[in-house]
């Protein structure tokens, strides 16, 4: 028996013997460019050796930090002809500006065949790449820009209530939460999730109050306060406990409920940097100067 007589029976003997016959599979993918920068458009060429409904995705490895950028992209499916070879163009996607780019970092490529009816995609083909930051591009920032309001000196909290003299005290305190990025100085501001503790400073106990006084701290329940451009900035504090217990007449025990503050100021000559925030509700007033550092490290 001829050397190619050989072959085909090796070949059929192994097929029947239940070896399975290679999967229907793609034409080795190439990527253009080679190395994308993060606003690069990428383009993945394939070719179908079966015909059938064929996607592509990209995919980067996630840093430990979240970053504004795009972590991925898929094609729509589309049906290949046998032996037809297809182009898929994908672009980084975001609602704003700063989201539409590429994170940076090792990413995949991969080509995928979808099933005519339900059942899982076939991984037909990958390929690793990098994508880098050009010269003059801006590295992306992260999801979340911490920010504080640090109050300063000045800051006062008064408590009182009918038939009860007014009592005063200065107020420290730091309070901290997040910018959610996009992150731009020339636009309204919200910071999110505020916690941290008002803390009075010696405030007096009510004499007409026996066997109770102030707590120590105010703790905040995450609250937010808006800055807008025009230099308005308003906030509801919402302070753990209820009115009477914040101004030391009980009842005594855990505090309860919550305390809703609302506070409103606007923008002087020195800006953010000492910004006057009052307001009053239920028996407390509120007089803070603050200092709103929009980079604070939480």
């Amino acid at each position: 028996m001829s050397r190619r007589g050989l072959t085909a029976l090796a070949c059929g003997l192994a097929l029947g013997a239940g070896v399975p016959a290679p999967a229907a599979s793609a034409a080795p993918l190439r990527v253009s460019p080679a190395a994308p920068s993060l606003a690069t458009p990428i383009t993945i060429t394939s070719r179908a050796r079966a015909a059938g409904l064929y996607g592509v995705t990209i995919t980067v490895r996630q840093v430990s930090k979240r970053l504004v950028c795009s972590y991925g992209a898929r094609s729509a499916p589309h049906r290949i002809a046998r032996g037809a070879a297809f182009t898929a163009t994908l672009n980084p996607t975001g609602a704003q500006p700063e989201t539409r780019k590429w994170c940076p970092g090792p990413a995949s490529v991969s080509v995928l065949r979808y099933p005519t009816r339900e059942g899982p995609e076939t991984l037909i083909a990958r390929k690793r790449i990098t994508i880098h930051r050009a010269p003059g591009e801006l590295a992306p920032g992260p999801t979340r820009t911490p920010a504080a309001i640090r109050l300063l000196a000045g800051s006062t909290i008064t408590v009182g209530a009918s038939g009860h003299a007014d009592r005063s005290a200065p107020v420290n305190g730091v309070l901290r939460g997040y910018i959610p990025s996009p992150f731009r100085l020339n636009e309204d501001i919200t910071i999110k999730d505020l916690k941290g503790s008002l803390v009075p400073v010696a405030l007096p106990a009510d004499p007409l109050c026996p066997g109770t006084s102030p707590p120590f701290s105010l703790r905040l329940t995450p609250s937010t306060i808006s800055l807008s451009k025009s230099g308005r900035v308003t906030t509801l504090l919402q302070l753990t406990g209820s009115p009477s217990q914040l101004i030391g007449c009980g009842p005594a025990g855990p505090l309860t409920g919550t305390t809703i503050i609302p506070l409103t100021g606007q923008t002087g000559a020195r800006g953010l940097l000492a910004l006057n925030l009052d307001g009053s509700a239920s028996g407390i007033t509120l007089h803070l100067l603050v200092f709103v550092d929009l980079f604070g490290d939480t």
